[in-house]
């Protein structure tokens, strides 16, 4: 039994080249087409050494201890409880790299909390009247030093709402820590008037020199859909206009 048992191993073992072969043929880089490609090739080489390895030691183990049990029901059985090893070890994989992300996330969401009042728009107004404003001025308040950046836009209600205005030829500048200053936002104009939905976006950069060490992006809504960290974007309500 234990020559049978290793032709059966070697078998296994050289049935990868035509997995090999029919891997390259349906899964290389230069067989699929489209406008989306992935690269899956190895897929099938990977899942059939697998198998492969994990059959052959559990056969192997199996012939050792069940000397006088039929090979071809151990190779069968072994092959059973390989696939059946590897689905769970899969799932396990997956399951575990699910909760490592989601512990990252969550590890992250906390981190960015202490950013979140890092940059605060304390006022705002347009200029010269808010019918026929060529900008916008605010008022900014960051606790760490770093590049700041601005935009602004105005529109309808609705996701396909007209468009108002939209900020252009934004400067940047330099702000230390703990800095209050104004700055003016020029605004290109679609339309006269004011529209529903404005939305002021501040930025602060941290570049070589920020105190923060991460890029903080707010966003100032006034009809906002959400007032939560998307990762990304802090989100709050824009405050109501002061005038000057």
């Amino acid at each position: 039994m234990p020559r049978t048992h290793l032709r059966v191993c070697l078998f296994l073992i050289l049935f990868f080249i035509p997995i090999a072969i029919l891997d390259f043929l349906l899964l290389g880089k230069n067989s699929s087409g489209g406008w989306i490609s992935l690269d899956l090739t190895g897929l099938f080489m990977t899942a059939y050494a697998l198998f492969a390895v994990t059959e052959i030691i559990i056969s192997s183990i199996a012939v050792a201890i069940f000397r006088n049990t039929n090979m071809w029901a151990i190779h069968i059985l072994s092959s059973a409880a390989a696939v059946v090893l590897l689905t769970a070890g899969g799932y396990a994989y997956s399951d575990y790299q699910d909760s490592a992300s989601r512990a990252r996330y969550d590890e992250e969401r906390e981190t960015r909390k202490l950013y979140a009042n890092v940059i605060t728009l304390d006022s705002w107004s347009f200029f010269p009247n808010p019918d026929s404003a060529s900008g916008i001025s605010i008022a900014v308040t960051v606790t760490e030093s770093g590049r700041f950046a601005v935009g602004a836009t105005g529109r309808d209600e609705g996701d396909y709402g007209e468009w108002y205005f939209q900020s252009e030829n934004e400067e940047q500048r330099m702000v230390g820590k703990g800095e209050h200053f104004d700055f003016s936002i020029p605004i290109k104009r679609e339309r006269f008037g004011v529209p529903k939905n404005i939305e002021i976006t501040l930025y602060l950069f941290a570049d070589s020199t920020g105190s923060a060490g991460r890029d903080i992006v707010k966003t100032f809504q006034s009809a906002p859909l959400t007032t939560d960290d998307d990762g990304q974007y802090y989100y709050s309500v824009l405050p109501n206009s002061t005038p000057r």
